[in-house]
Parts: structure tokens; sequence; C-alpha cells
């Protein structure tokens, strides 16, 4: 979809199949070239009975935004590479999914919204990057996260990293965000920040 002219830019709003999609950087319509600097609103979300399931995705570095349920319920797993240039990761964009290990943010995002990684397999840790600005409710929650790393005074709202198991915080900035107790968190004790 053309979302800009001048320069030309588009948005994918879906298509492809297989284990493995790679976004392109430019596309051509009409012999004139366009940047992709989008992932639309639910554009690889779950197909049921889709075969094969959607394992990993690619992205060119031209991406600014992945949309709302952009990757919703499939399978992709491991280390999860997100494009430079990202500044939003939308609504749910990758929640049930099964990545795992340490998800490293890119510098120029700056907003997270709602329930964008919520349940995924095996995330231990992630790093937040300087730029960001606001992680909203429910982005981070049922993963087994053990560590953060929060490099800017982040915007955090309640139950952003419900139902995980945090040990430790790491903190390097000088006034700390705050943290909402979600309402079934008795107790955050066991953490140790730093």
């Amino acid at each position: 979809r053309i979302t800009a002219l001048s320069p030309n830019e588009v948005a994918i709003t879906g298509g492809g199949s297989g284990s493995s999609i790679t976004i392109p950087e430019t596309v051509t319509f009409n012999m004139e070239s366009y940047t992709v600097v989008a992932i639309g609103d639910r554009a690889f979300e779950f197909i049921p009975f889709s075969n094969p399931a959607l394992v990993n995705v690619v992205f060119p570095n031209s991406i600014r935004t992945i949309g709302k349920e952009a990757f919703f319920e499939n399978n992709l797993s491991g280390t999860l590479a997100l494009p430079t240039n990202l500044e939003i990761i939308g609504e749910a964009a990758f929640r049930s999914n099964n990545l795992s290990g340490t998800l490293t943010l890119p510098e120029r995002l700056t907003t997270i919204q709602r329930d964008a990684f919520f349940n995924n397999a095996s995330l231990s840790e992630v790093i937040f990057p300087e730029s960001l600005l606001t992680i909203s409710e429910d982005a981070f929650q049922f993963i087994p996260l053990t560590t953060i790393t929060l490099r800017s005074n982040i915007s955090i709202d309640r139950g952003t990293f419900g139902g995980n198991a945090l040990t430790s915080i790491i903190s390097e900035i000088i006034s700390p965000s705050s943290f909402p107790i979600n309402v079934n968190d008795i107790t955050r004790s066991n953490i140790d920040l730093t």
C-alpha cells in the first residue's frame, strides 16, 4: 500500500508464504521505486491451518513501524533481529510467538504498544534503548524474562512485566522509572535492582 510520494514509501499489507519471509527494502510499481517503511496491521497474522508455520522473518532497516497484530500468533522463534530504524511496535505485534534469548530493541524505538510481546515462550532478557519513551500495558506479560536493562526514563504502564520471572533490573539512568505493581504481584522483593 502506497503511504507517501516524494519520497515514495509503502507499507507491506501481507503476502508471502513459507516458514521464512524476507521483507524487501524496496518494491517497484509502474516503474517507480518505493521504500518499504512499515508492516501494516495484521499483515502476517497467523492464518489457521497454514503450512508451514512462519518461524522466521528478516526485516530491512528501512522499516519504521510494525503495525497492530502484524505477526500475531505465528511461530516466530529464536532471537528476533529488529530493523535499526524502527520507531513504533504496534499492539500485539509479536504476541504469542516463541521468541527466545535476548531481545535488543533498536536505538530509534520510541513506543511499544499494549501486548506487543505478550506470551512469548523463552525471552530471558530485554535491553531497552535510550530513545524509548513508552511501554504500554501488558507489553511483556507472561514471558519468562529474568533480566531487563533500562537506559532511559521510560513511562511503564501497569502489568507491563506481570507474570514473569524477573530477578534483575539493571538501570543505566540517573532517575529510575517507577514500576507499577500488578494486583497479582504481592511482592517483588526477590528482584535485584542495579
